[in-house]
């Protein structure tokens, strides 16, 4: 005969079980509370299931699809009062498998959480260093740096600017590149860098003279690189036929 407070029992358990804080207490605390089904001597907990039970065992695998979380061996001091609770044990322990994989891929989920954090953060203190080094060099340097996009325009100057250009590189963001370059200068400088871009090199070297907002001029000499982008999913590193200019990266000396 089943007893009823033996059933209630087995869902009182299965609600508790949720909030263990991890599988040995999850585990301890199923074992001894079996212990009160009807003609169980003894419970214990197998991490891998065997092949055979030993003496008057039965076991009840924590098998959910093909995913296994060991097996509750009983230990039946009496057949015939225990076999009527089988099914509702086979339920129970099905029911803990579900609860284990969830809390197994929530720790998971966790592990992976906690990981990504790391490598973002780790990446971040990079990329910071990075950036320190960057301008160190670019605004450590006498010599004037600018990048330009495809229309000439200014996009990026380095502290230089206000020796070269009198003006503070924030100001010079946005003005065209040629309108700094000495009025005889130039068509040749724009016959010059018409001819590279169309069949771009690794460098474009060129003088001439730019201009201060005072009136003075300065001689220089520029070393000029492009940039490429590209449609396809990696940007080779040497080849520059499969891709356009976008832009180019100025630098100067004084002379």
């Amino acid at each position: 005969m089943i007893k009823p407070e033996i059933l209630g029992q087995l869902l009182v358990m299965q609600s508790l079980v949720i909030g263990l804080p991890d599988e040995k207490s999850i585990f301890s605390f199923v074992c001894r509370g079996l212990l009160d089904i009807p003609g169980v001597s003894k419970v214990r907990y197998a991490h891998t299931t065997k092949k055979q039970a030993e003496g008057l065992t039965v076991r009840f695998p924590l098998l959910i699809g093909e995913i296994c979380h060991g097996e509750l061996l009983f230990s039946i001091k009496d057949q015939e009062v225990f076999a009527p609770y089988e099914d509702y044990l086979k339920n129970f322990c099905y029911m803990l498998a579900v609860i284990l994989g969830e809390r197994s891929q929530r720790l998971q989920n966790a592990n992976l959480q906690s990981d990504l954090e790391t490598r973002v953060k780790q990446r971040t203190i990079e990329l910071h260093k990075s950036r320190e080094q960057y301008l160190n060099l670019v605004e450590g340097t006498p010599d004037l740096i600018t990048r330009v996009d495809t229309e000439g325009r200014l996009i990026f100057v380095n502290h230089a600017a206000e020796n070269i250009f009198g003006l503070e590189p924030v100001e010079c963001i946005g003005r065209p590149a040629f309108d700094f370059i000495h009025p005889d200068d130039r068509d040749t400088t724009m016959t010059a860098f018409q001819a590279w871009l169309q069949n771009v090199g690794n460098t474009f070297t060129h003088e001439n003279r730019q201009v201060h907002v005072d009136g003075r001029h300065h001689h220089m000499v520029w070393s000029i690189r492009a940039e490429y982008a590209y449609s396809g999913p990696f940007r080779p590193p040497f080849r520059r036929d499969t891709g356009h200019c976008s832009g180019v990266n100025p630098a100067s000396i004084p002379i």
